[in-house]
């Protein structure tokens, strides 16, 4: 992960210097976002205003979310994450479909989205106490 978070820090020195007027990062890579993160709040960093600021990546962990939380006070850049599945919930989806594909309870074209999880400033508290977010859902986005 570290390399990664280099790359992400890197990245986000060369493009300020470049492109100053980006203020939006979408990552596919928690440690690139924490990186970009970390370039903006760090001690010599050129920005100090984050509230026109937001980082956003899929998947993540506890630390992410504990900057994540830190963002509604614009502490930091890093707003959001999306969360696809723990290994346990994308193995019994796999399962579940297996199954059904060989009992034909699943019909040909069905479609089975993943579980996804989003954490931002208002529902980090309840994924930093249960792991989950059932308070915000992809229905709050449409």
């Amino acid at each position: 992960a570290d390399e990664n978070m280099d790359t992400g820090m890197k990245t986000a020195e060369n493009l300020y210097i470049s492109n100053p007027e980006i203020k939006v990062f979408l990552s596919a890579h928690n440690g690139l976002a924490l990186g970009v993160n970390n370039y903006y709040t760090a001690i010599s960093s050129p920005v100090t205003d984050y509230s026109d600021m937001g980082i956003f990546t899929i998947n993540g962990d506890v630390a992410i979310a504990e900057i994540i939380k830190t963002s509604a006070d614009d502490k930091a850049p890093l707003r959001g994450m999306v969360l696809t599945g723990s290994v346990d919930d994308t193995a019994t989806e796999i399962r579940d479909m297996c199954i059904g594909i060989m009992d034909g309870s699943v019909k040909p074209g069905f479609i089975q989205k993943a579980g996804t999880t989003f954490v931002n400033a208002e529902s980090v508290d309840e994924y930093l106490e249960t792991g989950k977010v059932t308070s915000l859902t992809a229905e709050d986005f449409k």
